[in-house]
């Protein structure tokens, strides 16, 4: 439980360490990654800050969660991306000013936070120093389908050619979510794949979030020979965490299967916004062959920024 530790600000507003109530947070249409219930996931093993703004109506006008690091306070808590939320008359400039006070005053420490353009907007950031750039590709979702994004003739008539075969894409149900996550990790492990997230603790978000985390499994013939994992952060916004097939079909570009699938879901629940995540390799460079790949498959590029300030 976090103390309510009160601040006067400017203005009538004040801040202080605490989370929303649980209906504020469905009322405001809150983020997964922003939720109570899933930072409450991590307490135990980081030093987390909730901060909470309001007006003197106790009326809720921003919110943003950091955790104490050994040299910076950083956002987000264990998630792809920061997802600060601002409301009425204050904008991203007071929460950001508030926040390095506050935060400061607990513990003397620069303030570091991971933006996303396409999930938070665009803003100003002249006062910032950027530490990290990487490169982000995305869908948006609109009334195409999905063989209309592919840019090249030859995926169209690939994707047409294994359509006409016999493969199945199907949503993972819960009881077997752990058995073919477990497949995921082991495929990923053999491609040099790194950054994935351990069987125990997606069985935690699973359990927690059965409508946000969901899975798709790509079958031949009764065999599972691909996978995709997805978390619907929000209302309008899909992120794809991993996608993956099984190393001895890597040539047939079954892939294409599961990004129409995981798109045409997308589709038909109006989410606006599918999110490939980065194309980066561990040595923080862009990735060229999978950034290629997510261009031919029709998706944009765009520059995902770690801010200090």
């Amino acid at each position: 439980m976090h103390k309510k530790y009160f601040y006067p600000m400017r203005q009538n507003y004040q801040i202080s360490e605490q989370f929303p109530s649980p209906q504020e947070e469905e009322a405001l249409g809150f983020p997964v990654f922003l939720l109570q219930d899933y930072v409450n996931l991590f307490n135990s093993e980081k030093s987390i800050c909730p901060l909470i703004i309001r007006d003197t109506n106790n009326q809720l006008l921003a919110f943003w969660i950091f955790q104490e690091e050994n040299d910076c306070w950083f956002s987000p808590v264990s998630a792809p991306f920061s997802c600060p939320k601002y409301f009425g008359d204050i904008n991203f400039k007071n929460l950001l000013q508030e926040s390095k006070s506050f935060l400061r005053a607990k513990s003397n420490k620069p303030i570091r936070f991971v933006w996303n353009s396409l999930f938070s907007g665009q803003e100003q950031f002249q006062f910032s120093k950027i530490v990290k750039v990487e490169i982000n590709h995305f869908m948006r979702i609109d009334k195409d389908r999905f063989a209309e994004k592919l840019p090249q003739k030859r995926r169209k008539q690939k994707l047409r050619a294994l359509k006409r075969r016999d493969f199945v894409v199907e949503q993972i149900g819960i009881k077997q979510w752990e058995k073919i996550y477990q497949q995921n990790l082991e495929w990923r492990i053999e491609k040099g794949h790194e950054n994935y997230i351990p069987l125990g603790r997606i069985i935690q978000f699973k359990s927690a979030f059965p409508n946000n985390y969901l899975g798709f499994q790509l079958i031949f013939k009764n065999q599972l020979i691909g996978n995709a994992f997805v978390v619907r952060v929000s209302a309008e916004y899909l992120y794809l965490y991993s996608l993956i097939t099984n190393p001895a079909f890597d040539n047939q570009e079954l892939s294409l299967l599961l990004y129409e699938s995981i798109y045409e879901y997308a589709k038909s629940n109006k989410i606006k916004l599918l999110d490939l995540g980065t194309s980066m390799d561990s040595n923080g460079n862009i990735h060229k062959n999978i950034a290629r790949f997510k261009k031919e498959i029709g998706a944009s590029a765009i520059r995902k920024y770690t801010f200090e300030c």
